[in-house]
Parts: C-alpha cells; sequence; structure tokens
C-alpha cells in the first residue's frame, strides 16, 4: 500500500511540474514553433532591417518606477538574418539595438519567425522581460507588446508600431534650455528638468524629442511643406487621418504657435492621446510640428507641457 501511495504522490507531482513548465513556456515565449513547416515562415532576408519604434503606452499602467526598465526595448532596433548561438538567443535570430543606441537591461534578444507574415521578438534577462508579436505592413512592423515577470505580477500590453530607418549610427547629444537650429530656421524653450536627445533621425537633423516624466514624448521638428498646404488646419487634419485609429474623436482649431497662426488637433484612442500642432511660415519656407504622444491619465498635464513648448517657438534667420 505504502508503494502505491508513493506511486501516487509522484505521479501527482511529475503532472504538477510538467503543467508549471507549461505555464512558464507560455510566460516566456522560448521561440520554437513546432507547429509551423519552415517553408510557410517569413523570410529572414524580408524582415531584417533597423526599425524605430513608436512610444509604447503600457495598459494597465502599473507605475513600476525603476522596474520599468526590464519592460523597456531599445528605442530603435536592428533584426539580423543570423541565428543567435549563446543561451536563449540559441532559440532563434539575433536582435539587437541598432548603430549608436545603448543596450537594454536585457541578457538576451532574440526573433523567430512564426508565420508568412509575422515574427515574435524576446527580450529578456532571464527572468523577464516582454515580448512582442508582430506583423510585417511593408516597412512597417505593427502588432502587440506582452510582459513577463518571474514571480506574481498583472501581466501588461502595449500596441506596437515600428517604422523602418536606416541602419547608420547617429551623433546622440542632449539638449537643455534653448534649442536652435538655423537650418530650419527656429529655436524652442525645453522646460526645466526636462532633457531632449537630438540626432536621432536619420539624414539632417530636423528636430528633437523630449521625454516626460509620464513616460510620454514630445517630438518637435520643422520640414519643407512639400504638399503646399494653404493652411496649418490642412496638415493637421492630414496627419489625424494618417493615425490608424478609425474610433477616435478628431478636433481641429486655429491656434498659436509662438508668434505664428497655426492649428491644433488631436485623437483620443483608448487609453492612447495625440495632441498636434503645426505652424507655416509666412515667408514661403519650413513649416514646424510639435506632437505629444501619452497615456490617456496624463493627457492634461502632458498637454500643458505641449503648449509652454509651442508657445516659446521663435523664428530664426534659415538657410
Amino acid at each position: 500500500m505504502k508503494r502505491i501511495t508513493i506511486a501516487v504522490v509522484v505521479g501527482l507531482f511529475s503532472l504538477w511540474s510538467c503543467s508549471a513548465r507549461n505555464g512558464t513556456v507560455q510566460d516566456r515565449p522560448d521561440g520554437r514553433d513546432s507547429d509551423q513547416e519552415k517553408s510557410q515562415l517569413i523570410k529572414r532576408e524580408a524582415v531584417q532591417g533597423c526599425y524605430e519604434f513608436e512610444t509604447l503606452i503600457w495598459r494597465p499602467d502599473l507605475r513600476l518606477g525603476e522596474d520599468k526598465e526590464f519592460i523597456t526595448p531599445p528605442p530603435r532596433i536592428q533584426i539580423f538574418a543570423e541565428h543567435g548561438t549563446v543561451g536563449f538567443e540559441q532559440d532563434g535570430y539575433l536582435l539587437r539595438p541598432a548603430p549608436g543606441v545603448p543596450r537594454s537591461i536585457h541578457r538576451g534578444s532574440y526573433w523567430v519567425p512564426k508565420g508568412p507574415n509575422t515574427i515574435e521578438a524576446v527580450w529578456t534577462t532571464g527572468f523577464s522581460g516582454l515580448f512582442m508579436r508582430l506583423s510585417i505592413e511593408g516597412e512597417t512592423l505593427r502588432g502587440k507588446a506582452t510582459t513577463f515577470w518571474d514571480f506574481p505580477r498583472r501581466k501588461q500590453t502595449a500596441d506596437v508600431v515600428a517604422h523602418k530607418v536606416d541602419c547608420v549610427e547617429n551623433t546622440y547629444r542632449r539638449v537643455e534650455g534653448t534649442y536652435r537650429n538655423p537650418a530650419l530656421g527656429y529655436s524652442i524653450e525645453i522646460p526645466r528638468d526636462l532633457k531632449a536627445p537630438t540626432g536621432d533621425q536619420a539624414g539632417p537633423e530636423r528636430g528633437l524629442t523630449i521625454s516626460l516624466p509620464s513616460g510620454g514624448k514630445i517630438v518637435v521638428f520643422g520640414e519643407p511643406n512639400s504638399l503646399e498646404w494653404k493652411t496649418p488646419v490642412e496638415g493637421v487634419q492630414a496627419a489625424l487621418r494618417r493615425e490608424e485609429c478609425p474610433s477616435g474623436r478628431q478636433e481641429v482649431t486655429p491656434a498659436r504657435v509662438g508668434t505664428l497662426t497655426g492649428a491644433k488637433g488631436g485623437l483620443v484612442c483608448a487609453d492612447r492621446v495625440v495632441k498636434l500642432l503645426l505652424a507655416l511660415r509666412t515667408d514661403g519656407g519650413p513649416m514646424y510640428w510639435l506632437r505629444l504622444d501619452t497615456h490617456r491619465a496624463f493627457a492634461s498635464k502632458d498637454g500643458a507641457v505641449l503648449q509652454n513648448i509651442a508657445a516659446s517657438l521663435n523664428l530664426i534667420p534659415w538657410k
């Protein structure tokens, strides 16, 4: 009887262990995909290259504090067609920060094909991290990110959009106080205690990105009015139409941007908020954009920062 009881206990323990392992695999993808024939999966060469993420807005907002770095990938990544050879990366192909971009906290990062037009990207410390399920749409990656932890903590998800960019190393510099861009004829004031990296775009410098304490960001840049919009309202309306949020509410009204008459518009889609400001020079020169991406909970506070930056825009001689 004792032998039978011991056998039953061992059998139950084995089933529990197997179930626990299966649960861990679901939480921390291992990159293996035995259900798909290789011939049906996307080719490595079709997805390799560099991509830049739009802001990740995590839902629900758990206010992770210092732990946020565990669910933060590099802002710009490079996808390789080369198979990993060390640790977790043996499960897939190499995934790295783009040239000139610092590494994240994660020990391993890799990607695996999951279908004819789908990949999964993983960043892991060995215990915690995030994974993304992404569809390839031309030169854009679009999908969802999910967090995982090695202890009980509520999962978070975020919509993901990443655009293909040139794999070139850019010279980053951090700006405080006044930012001047003589090539595009404008300057702005960066609020105290906020810093902004510039040189993060491919090609000539057009502006900068200001990171906010909420996790949102404000992007300021100038560019030629190549579509020859007659009014700022036209430009903001066109930009909002390009946003992938069919259920969002939109409103565009005139607004002051520094000494210029511009336009402002906004869009709310679930927890995501986008606010835009646009101003056109009266002399036919460049136009100036200010864009806020943030979580709905911080829309009012971050919107006030956006308005202060817009009010500081000043025209300077441009070349």
